[in-house]
């Protein structure tokens, strides 16, 4: 398993509280069944895998922030909102308490390619990863997580299957990506794929 808490952007982040939209409550709840299932976690107790994101109603995105695997759960203060980003510049502007996670970068590639989709979730799993790999749409196995190439290689399987809701990360050993427009049809596709 790939460690994740190396991040490979430029990242300005503001320490600072942020308010949270109401609706992000049951898209947590979801997040803290992915790490009771062992999907997000620790690898020790400084590097995590695997992480969450949502685009509020108003087009703002919040992630799980850098680490947070390493919680035993999840709560809002584990979250942080981005503010701007360059892809080309690999720069990535945060604020919140903690910052933004190495995998923000593929979170934005779907949320950018993907106008109507609300969640995204990145999770580890190498018996699903096995079981999808180049069975699914993958992506090109010289890809590496975190990377802008990886952005790149998202918005093209993206764009030229628009109606997939799941990636396997060929690059990123036991990687998975799932998204969705809303939060019950995410939980419908991550049980399609026995992840729950």
């Amino acid at each position: 398993m790939e460690q994740e808490s190396y991040i490979k952007f430029n990242c300005e982040h503001l320490t600072k509280d942020i308010l949270f939209p109401d609706d992000i409550n049951d898209f947590i709840e979801l997040g803290k069944t992915l790490k009771a299932l062992g999907h997000i976690g620790k690898i020790d107790d400084t590097m995590g895998y695997g992480n969450i994101s949502y685009r509020s109603s108003d087009g703002n995105i919040y992630i799980s922030a850098s680490t947070t695997g390493t919680f035993a759960s999840y709560e809002k203060k584990h979250f942080c909102r981005i503010l701007d980003f360059d892809i080309e510049s690999n720069y990535l502007k945060s604020e919140g308490f903690l910052p933004a996670s190495s995998e923000t970068m593929s979170h934005i590639a779907a949320y950018q390619s993907l106008n109507d989709i609300r969640f995204v979730v990145h999770i580890h799993s190498k018996q699903l990863w096995e079981k999808y790999l180049n069975i699914e749409i993958t992506s090109n196995i010289g890809v590496k997580y975190g990377t802008k190439e990886m952005y790149y290689e998202i918005v093209r399987l993206l764009n030229s299957n628009p109606d997939s809701n799941m990636l396997v990360m060929g690059g990123h050993q036991d990687g998975l990506m799932f998204w969705h427009k809303n939060i019950d049809s995410l939980k419908t596709t991550l049980f399609t794929y026995n992840v729950l």
